[in-house]
């Protein structure tokens, strides 16, 4: 079939019909049919998400690594981010 977004040629992929447990000398094994997905242009899925054709929960911040650029960099303000140094209790036994 064609691709009508890209013209470009994908294949059906048809599972062979089989047993769902195939037996063997030493156990069995089953076949299943499984789904993936790839991001091959990580602006093309921001700008689906931002439109609002796709959801919003498909891109997730990362909040350590936005952490770790922040005081690497010594960030203390950027748009999208709140930035605060907090403190922080930290309590020893002698």
């Amino acid at each position: 079939k064609i691709a009508a977004e890209t013209g470009e040629w994908v294949p059906d992929v048809v599972l062979a019909e089989t047993e769902r447990r195939i037996e063997t000398e030493t156990g069995y094994t089953t076949v299943r049919k499984d789904t993936s997905v790839t991001v091959p242009d990580l602006m093309v899925l921001v700008k689906e998400v931002a439109s609002g054709r796709l959801p919003l929960t498909f891109l997730e911040a990362n909040m350590g690594v936005i952490k770790k650029w922040c005081v690497a960099g010594g960030v203390k303000e950027a748009t999208g981010l709140v930035i605060k140094d907090d403190a922080i209790i930290v309590a020893k036994k002698s």
